[in-house]
């Protein structure tokens, strides 16, 4: 077999490639890559908005008519109660955009309103102090409530001007915002509010027309002699005689005081026991007289040399007397303060249960910071512009306190600071002692303690069921008109915690007219004893006016102006140790006769809440001859809705220098509207020119009526020229 080779296909050249140098601007240029991604996506883009602007615009403003409801601002109160008024009401505001995320470097602004009403706070500023929590991206503020605020609903208002391409805007805010550039730049506002209530506590109820004699010692009064009203030497049960001249139904007494001037304290204890061996025997005997018995505790003071009392965080020393104060930054004192009063209210025979010193004089500067912190103060700084260290701070805010005649504004924050303290400490106190016995309180009276860093209403809201006004030391008769007045303004709603445009909300203006004269109040919840001391010297040494006279017309003036609805719920006399020791400054005057002065102020207060059926009143001349018989007319008027005074009989009481004929009269029942009276005839037997001749007539009526106090008492004053 043959093969016949077939021809092979003739492979195909390649041709050879030849490089050709060409010009360049001859040759046909190759797009570069950035022309696809760059610039024809911008040049889209370009012809999009062109043609398309204000469908975007429109789907932009519809988007934001649409994002998710997160409020701008939210503001609320961590402590979901509600508060007293010695308290710091917290609050808290965050800022968010309507993705969630926070909006930082905005402030908002907190203001407080009582319905309408704007108000400042104890700071005297509009808008609360804030900080920011830069942990939880909120912002944090504190309203302290001024003196003087009203049981109510409070609201706290916010607001915030945030840009408006971070939160949801409205229609009409969105047709005004006409680009993306406007809705970055502008602002738009929001607001918010929360409300929160204040409310005042009702105290344990007392009974009313409460006349009350206090002693103060500090020793055992049982070691002690004493001087019965007539004169006699005897032991301690004469102080008894003294409460029955008063006319009290209440003794209160210094109880457990940690004092080291005689003895040392026993290991572990922080009180002194002389003062309390004699309490059983007290509780026996003011049993067997039908009076009520109260003791009180020092509870802020400490006496003694500070090296031998317990350690304690001292606030500052005294500078007359071996004693010091508790600062207000301990924390042992309140829980031995708690634990006393615990004790007190275990006893029977023991009715009330008191705190005293319910301040820190000498002042706790050492409290400095506290006080910048719950206030959000802004401190200057030294004098090369470095921040204060603690002793220069304590240093400036007790310069800024002691020059409060040039700037109040220190002065009146931290003597507001320091009551709401007090209140503070109280309210502890009674939180761990949990006391099932009134609780009462002393407290200083001018500006109603304000001065002294207290205030009767906080002590009240936190846990003090009844306030004992001390009127004590006032200088004249001018500034203790002018602190009655305070006083009636001061418990009268209608007066109180006014608008923001008040010069100061610690400034209160006296009203014109007398409180008995105003209109219809609603009554608020307090509970007011007043008192005042025998002291001849802090009560002018006055001689035309005698000084027991002058100690009656204060408790009487008090009585009618402190407050009236509710109406002062009775009077104290301090302290009787001076009338039975012999030992007080009484001036050219009887001890007898302060007793009978704090006596008629009883009555008084008796006659205004109906507790005695009569009133007693004595007319006399006021001028007469020595030796000379005159009249003495003893009127008795019934008091009103009380029962009718049946047997009734008016009989003098010993004074000095005055001899009354008739031992007794007697005016028989005495009823319902109506008024009897009965003429004795006095003689005045010698001048005495140290009490510049002016001696006292003084009468007590009594009943047989059951159920009401027995007797009431009246005097006058004659002038032997």
């Amino acid at each position: 077999m043959y093969y016949i080779p077939l021809p092979k296909r003739p492979r195909k050249r390649r041709m050879r490639r030849t490089s050709v140098s060409v010009p360049l601007g001859y040759a046909e240029r190759r797009p570069a890559v950035w022309y696809k991604f760059v610039l024809y996506p911008l040049i889209a883009i370009w012809l999009l908005w062109f043609f398309l602007g204000d469908t975007i615009q429109a789907t932009l403003r519809e988007r934001q008519r649409h994002r998710p409801s997160i409020p701008a601002v939210r503001v609320w109160i961590p402590e979901n109660r509600p508060f007293r008024r010695y308290e710091i009401v917290p609050v808290r505001v965050a800022l968010r955009a309507s993705d969630g995320k926070p909006i930082r470097g905005i402030s908002p602004r907190v203001r407080v309103f009582r319905g309408e009403e704007p108000l400042r706070d104890a700071a005297n500023r509009r808008y609360a102090p804030l900080r920011y929590d830069r942990d939880n991206d909120v912002w944090v503020a504190r309203y302290a409530m001024p003196i003087g605020s009203r049981p109510g609903t409070y609201t706290f208002e916010v607001s915030a001007a945030l840009p408006a391409d971070r939160v949801r805007l409205t229609e009409e805010e969105a047709r005004g915002i006409d680009s993306t550039a406007n809705l970055a730049a502008r602002k738009v506002g929001r607001t918010a509010s929360v409300s929160f209530e204040v409310q005042g506590r009702d105290p344990a109820e007392v009974p009313p027309a409460l006349c009350i004699a206090t002693v103060e010692a500090a020793r055992d009064i049982r070691s002690m002699g004493f001087w019965t009203p007539d004169g006699r030497p005897a032991d301690w049960h004469a102080v008894m005689e003294w409460v029955d001249l008063l006319g009290a139904d209440t003794l209160w007494v210094q109880g457990p005081t940690t004092d080291t001037r005689t003895a040392p304290l026993s290991r572990g204890s922080p009180w002194a026991g002389a003062n309390l061996a004699a309490l059983d025997d007290l509780i026996r005997e003011c049993r067997q007289r039908g009076i009520r018995l109260g003791v009180w505790i020092p509870s802020m003071r400490l006496f003694g040399e500070p090296s031998t009392l317990p350690p304690y965080r001292i606030g500052g020393v005294a500078a007359r007397v071996p004693a010091v104060a508790v600062s207000f930054l301990d924390t042992q004192r309140p829980k031995d303060l708690a634990d006393a009063v615990k004790w007190l209210c275990s006893i029977q025979g023991v009715d009330y249960v008191g705190l005293d010193y319910l301040r820190d004089e000498p002042q706790s500067w050492d409290a400095v910071d506290r006080f910048i912190e719950d206030l959000g103060l802004d401190v200057p700084k030294t004098a090369d512009g470095q921040e204060m260290d603690a002793q220069a701070r304590q240093a400036w805010l007790r310069h800024s306190w002691m020059r409060w005649r040039q700037d109040r504004s220190v002065f009146d924050m931290w003597n507001w600071w320091r009551a709401h303290r007090m209140a503070e400490i109280v309210a502890d106190i009674r939180a761990r002692a949990k006391p099932d016995k009134p609780l009462w309180g002393f407290t200083l009276g001018w500006k109603h303690g304000l001065e002294h860093g207290q205030d009767p209403f906080m002590l009240m809201d936190a846990g003090i069921d009844l306030d004992a006004v001390m009127l004590y030391q006032i200088e004249g008769r001018d500034r203790y008109e002018a602190m009655m007045r305070e006083w009636s303004q001061y418990t009268r709603p209608e007066e109180v915690g006014g608008p923001e445009d008040s010069a100061s909300g610690l400034e209160l203006t006296p009203p014109d007219e007398a409180p008995d004269e105003g209109p219809e109040v609603i009554p608020v919840p307090i509970q007011l004893v007043v008192g005042d001391q025998v002291d001849d010297y802090h009560h002018q040494r006055t001689r035309e006016t005698p000084t027991p006279l002058e100690l009656y017309t204060r408790i009487h003036e008090a009585v009618r102006q402190c407050a009236t609805n509710p109406r002062v719920r009775g009077v104290f006399i301090h302290d009787i140790i001076r009338l039975a020791s012999g030992r007080g400054d009484t001036g050219p005057y009887p001890a007898a006769e302060w007793a009978i002065a704090g006596a008629a102020a009883g009555s008084d207060v008796r006659a205004v809440w109906g507790r005695v059926p009569f009133r007693l009143s004595v007319e006399a001349p006021a001028r007469v001859a020595l030796d000379q018989p005159f009249d003495v007319i003893v009127r008795a008027t019934h008091t009103g809705d009380a029962p009718p005074a049946e047997g009734l009989l008016v009989r003098p009481l010993a004074t000095e220098a005055v001899t009354v004929s008739q031992e007794a009269i007697r005016l028989g029942d005495l009823n319902p509207g109506g008024t009897a009276q009965c003429t004795f005839s006095a003689v005045v037997h010698e001048r005495n020119p140290e009490r510049a001749n002016r001696f006292m007539l003084a009468f007590r009526g009594q009943t047989t009526t059951e159920g009401v106090w027995p007797h009431a008492t009246a005097f006058a004053y004659v002038w032997v020229p």
